[in-house]
């Protein structure tokens, strides 16, 4: 199976940076990351964990791993101990302080070449006028890790996409704070 993630809005709290913070430390940051490497120009910013408009809980809690702009994960200390092996050579972990913790933002940068993508069966994906990529390509599970992370260009690298066995690694762990939507999108490339 192929997972599109999602953060899970309505159990979590919600991940955002301090906004005067990242932008008086990196002037020139844009948060259309385009799946292309920051780590040299990174800054650690300070980020937080709110109450967003979906949480339906009534106290605080704070998720594991939660997204941010663009497919972007954020993670633990936890997290990160669990899941840097088996995904570092997917992207690159950017550190973020939050409330005096050290998080990281994992930016994907494994973007799966075209023939990778079976996208005939592809339609459009349009909220409120913005073309968001499409929905219904097929992944090569043969070019797949197990544990794999990544994005797409037919997705318009809005989204992070990962294998079972991510998510296999994500429940094995007990992290919490994402939602694997199944995308059922799956091709062998030998067949």
């Amino acid at each position: 199976m192929i997972y599109k993630l999602e953060a899970d809005f309505e159990n979590f709290y919600s991940f955002d940076f301090d906004i005067d913070d990242l932008l008086g430390k990196m002037p020139g940051y844009s948060q259309r990351f385009r799946a292309k490497p920051r780590l040299s120009e990174w800054v650690e910013p300070v980020g937080q964990f709110y109450r967003g408009e979906g949480f339906t809980g009534d106290l605080e809690k704070i998720p594991d791993i939660s997204i941010w702009a663009l497919g972007n994960l954020v993670i633990n200390e936890l997290a990160y101990e669990l899941l840097f092996e088996n995904i570092r050579d997917a992207g690159e972990f950017l550190p973020v302080m939050v409330g005096g913790d050290k998080y990281y933002m994992f930016n994907t940068l494994q973007v799966l070449n075209s023939d990778s993508v079976d996208s005939s069966s592809a339609v459009s994906v349009i909220d409120s006028g913005v073309h968001l990529g499409v929905s219904g390509v097929k992944v090569c599970k043969d070019l797949l890790s197990d544990v794999d992370i990544f994005k797409m260009k037919e997705e318009k690298l809005i989204h992070s996409f990962a294998t079972d066995g991510f998510k296999r690694l994500c429940e094995d762990g007990g992290l919490t704070g994402l939602n694997f939507l199944n995308v059922n999108g799956v091709f062998n490339e030998s067949v």
